[in-house]
């Protein structure tokens, strides 16, 4: 469907609940259902610039098909303490398990800071510590000066 000029959206079919069951039936192997959604987007890439996927930041396998695609994951990060956490623990996934397990061409190109309360204590805090963990120059400024770098766990 397209959007405005040059910029098309394809919407999520009901349907793709099922997805994970489809690729759990149909592939034996977990590296064959990790790369499966790859070879129907690769030859997209010839059309397009640009193609985003906008996933849930959850472990699944419909999502690692998605990201394994990828050549660079945003990380949104709620200025929350346990969203923090979760943004560590799936940086760390992404290195062991898609990239070291499955070989992904995937980085991350930094962590998007949302649902802050502008100059609230716990949301200053927790973007104190991403600063510290992930490196300022990975989090991307809420004024929208984005450098891009990548960033390997």
């Amino acid at each position: 469907m397209e959007i405005k000029e040059n910029l098309y959206l394809i919407p999520n079919a009901v349907d793709f609940q099922f997805y994970p069951r489809y690729l759990e039936k149909n592939f034996q192997k977990e590296e064959d259902r990790v790369t499966f959604l790859s070879s129907y987007l690769y030859p997209l890439l010839k059309d397009y610039d640009y193609i985003f996927l906008d996933v849930p930041l959850t472990l699944s396998l419909q999502n690692d098909t998605a990201f394994y695609f990828c050549d660079q994951i945003v990380v949104i990060l709620q200025t929350q303490e346990r969203s923090l956490t979760g943004a560590e623990m799936f940086i760390k996934y992404l290195s062991d398990t898609l990239i070291e397990d499955f070989n992904a061409k995937c980085d991350v190109l930094g962590v998007l800071p949302v649902l802050s309360k502008r100059k609230a204590a716990v949301d200053e805090e927790v973007l104190r510590l991403a600063s510290v963990e992930f490196g300022p120059e990975y989090i991307f400024k809420l004024d929208c000066n984005i450098k891009c770098n990548s960033l390997k766990s």
